[in-house]
């Protein structure tokens, strides 16, 4: 359900490392997951690219009814540019972050350019005021359980991550994009394991979300 400011969009540039929070386009209301994440390919990302340039567009989208009761509403799709195939790709996760950034108004997080420094990482920290982005060379390196771990530990206990292990930061082709489940523990269980997307985020030096 959107959140108590109104559907939103994140866009985040990474060549500089800055946010954006945008109202959601009234051409793209009914649009969620899969089908928001090839609308907004289809019109921002040039499909002529290198998918593990500056220029790809990694897109995170849940789906129209995440954030609600509905049985499995919570799926959220990860879109861009496929290093694996040089096609336009999803895949899909289940677990918390896709209902946890519906239920704060966030219908989808637009992620473009890169670091001019590749062996930087950041982190994007999203809640209800909006985003930013933040130093994470803390995390370098680290597998997805050491770094959900290390990221929620001092956080609320209903925040989620979303996240690459040490195969995205390589920006190796089947690399995923792992996001944390519903257990107590918050593993990074649940992944868009399909197109090499980890490595678009890598790309990006995006660590986690």
């Amino acid at each position: 359900m959107p959140g108590p400011s109104g559907d939103r969009l994140i866009r985040v540039d990474m060549t500089q490392q800055s946010v954006e929070i945008t109202a959601f386009p009234d051409d793209w209301k009914l649009l969620g997951g899969r089908g928001l994440s090839a609308r907004i390919l289809l019109e921002e990302c040039d499909a002529g690219c290198e998918p593990l340039g500056p220029d790809n567009v990694l897109v995170m989208a849940p789906g129209v009814i995440s954030g609600t009761a509905a049985p499995t509403s919570g799926r959220i799709s990860i879109g861009g540019k496929s290093p694996l195939t040089g096609g336009i790709k999803e895949a899909n996760a289940g677990g918390n972050p896709g209902q946890d950034l519906m239920k704060l108004g966030y219908r989808a997080i637009i992620v473009t350019g890169q670091p001019a420094d590749p062996e930087r990482r950041y982190g994007l920290e999203v809640d209800a005021d909006g985003a930013q982005v933040v130093a994470a060379d803390a995390y370098t390196g680290l597998w997805n359980y050491a770094s959900c771990e290390k990221l929620l530990q001092d956080r609320p206990k209903n925040a989620s991550a979303i996240s690459i292990g040490p195969a995205g930061e390589l920006k190796l082709s089947g690399a995923s994009v792992a996001c944390t489940d519903q257990d107590k523990e918050r593993r990074p269980a649940r992944h868009a394991a399909r197109g090499g997307l980890g490595g678009v985020m890598g790309s990006k030096g995006l660590k986690w979300v």
